[in-house]
């Protein structure tokens, strides 16, 4: 699965990779959800069902991933310094502390994280789940600089439908 995530504010554009390919774009405005495979976009204002599905889905990757540390104090979790690691990547060399979370709550999960302590970042997560092991790793951040407005605007490529509901889903 590969997933690029830009956010400015309240403005979030998803771009997951994951067998079937999804573009979720929060704009000032509108809510666009585009399925490439199937050629079909649905297009809402922001008050619709839709821009809160966005919305919790863009939150859910940011919190689990680059600003899981933040939402570690949340947690019943009991958490503890593994070691020092090297972290390379497109955006550099990090000296990260990995650290393991062990649930309180006797759940069947652990993660370990890979932070940055310079900037509270996580560059990489594991997780240890019941229905298997879930690697997330930041490729590249970019933090305070500037993001083109386009990318928060969906402009359908040609041949595209725009639907009430995508073809994929009729009848559910």
């Amino acid at each position: 699965m590969r997933v690029v995530l830009d956010r400015s504010g309240p403005l979030w554009r998803i771009d997951l990779h994951a067998g079937r390919d999804f573009l979720y774009i929060l704009g000032q405005e509108r809510v666009w959800d585009y399925h490439p495979d199937q050629r079909e976009y649905l297009e809402n204002p922001l008050t619709h069902q839709r821009a809160d599905h966005a919305r919790d889905l863009a939150n859910v990757w940011f919190t689990r991933g680059a600003d899981r540390f933040r939402a570690l104090s949340q947690l019943d979790a009991r958490i503890s310094f593994r070691q020092w690691e090297k972290l390379k990547n497109k955006t550099g060399e990090f000296r990260c502390a990995v650290l393991q979370v062990d649930p309180g709550d006797g759940a069947n999960w652990k993660e370990r994280l890979w932070i940055d302590p310079a900037t509270a970042l996580v560059w990489k997560l594991v997780a240890d789940l019941p229905g298997g092991t879930t690697n997330i790793k930041w490729n590249k951040l970019q933090i305070g600089q500037p993001i083109d407005p386009a990318l928060f605007v969906f402009t359908p490529p040609p041949g595209t439908v725009l639907r009430q509901k995508f073809t994929v889903y009729q009848g559910r």
